[in-house]
């Protein structure tokens, strides 16, 4: 991991108290990569936990991180592709929160990425955000596979819709241009 405890703490707590519920989602997790006590003074962990509590829960590498990316039985990006195949645009934009807070603490050398994610990742530049999802997230999701080299084809279903219910939605293909 490429940030301190410090560097988290402030990142985390610029999160919470911005209010914005996807914010908070990123810092649930951001939370998890600090000592114990610090983490308390978010107010995202109970007061009462334990230090044996903490150590089954933390994360303290890049291999922790890489882990709970793409490695562990239910791992996150499996979960945000099931989501965006199920077009849950709530979740989508969770685990988007959830991948970006992931892709920060491993550092700057991933921030190209962290714009992709963050931005919408709108081909014509637009400023957008989390909240400006298209494709359920899908190519956010396509972009963070190839930049941690995860197959993805096998994890969608090459239906890219802009909403539920659309007639005919676009593929992959259609909308990545390959």
């Amino acid at each position: 991991m490429n940030r301190s405890p410090s560097e988290i703490l402030a990142h985390c707590l610029q999160k919470v108290r911005s209010g914005d519920h996807f914010a908070r989602v990123a810092a649930s997790h951001l939370v998890l990569a600090l000592p114990l006590e610090s983490a308390k003074t978010t107010q995202l962990v109970k007061i009462d936990a334990t230090e044996e509590e903490w150590e089954k829960v933390s994360i303290t590498s890049e291999a922790d991180i890489r882990a709970k990316f793409f490695e562990n039985d239910g791992c996150l990006i499996d979960r945000a592709w099931d989501d965006a195949n199920a077009l849950r645009g709530m979740r989508c934009r969770q685990n988007l929160a959830a991948i970006a807070a992931f892709v920060w603490l491993l550092g700057p050398e991933h921030g190209e990425l962290l714009e992709k994610i963050q931005g919408g990742f709108d081909p014509k530049g637009d400023q957008r955000t989390v909240r400006d999802l298209d494709y359920y997230g899908k190519r956010q999701l396509v972009a963070v596979c190839e930049h941690f080299g995860v197959a993805w084809m096998s994890k969608d279903n090459d239906e890219w819709p802009h909403v539920p219910g659309e007639a005919k939605p676009a593929t992959a293909a259609d909308v990545l241009g390959s």
